[in-house]
């Protein structure tokens, strides 16, 4: 009997554990993105259609609006299409700078050289100075001086 496509992928045991493996590895990246992208895109969604005002019983209440906070911002709101625009251009000047920047210094980091060692650690610094004020600020040193 010829084992093949006709049976489909998962019919041995073997496959059907690399499946389930991973699965399991991307489990997290699915969890985040429901978590951290999917479900604020949905609240934001939610908030730009409707009026939203806080009472003190109920926490935030959502009154329909349809298309009138939009209306609101490009028709009547003063400096809001001005507001768009700068920032707008200011990511259309700024996006290509960064992109340059970053792509020059991940070829000089690989480039080998004497000193290479010295540029990777000051590359590096700010990583551990940002972990170590978090860890400081997590266990309540910052707080308490």
């Amino acid at each position: 009997m010829k084992r093949g496509k006709e049976h489909g992928y998962y019919h041995s045991k073997i496959n059907r554990r690399k499946a389930l493996t991973g699965f399991c590895f991307s489990l997290p990246v699915i969890f985040g993105i429901i978590v951290l992208f999917c479900v604020p895109m949905v609240q934001s969604l939610r908030m730009a259609f409707s009026n939203v005002s806080v009472e003190r019983e109920a926490g935030l209440v959502f009154y329909p609006n349809g298309w009138g906070n939009f209306l609101y911002a490009f028709t009547e709101h003063e400096s809001f299409t001005r507001d768009l625009w700068d920032s707008f251009w200011n990511m259309v000047t700024t996006v290509p700078v960064i992109l340059f920047m970053s792509f020059f210094c991940a070829m000089l980091i690989n480039q080998k050289f004497p000193g290479r060692a010295v540029v990777r650690v000051i590359f590096f610094l700010p990583i551990i100075y940002a972990s170590s004020a978090m860890m400081s600020v997590d266990a309540g040193d910052v707080m308490q001086q």
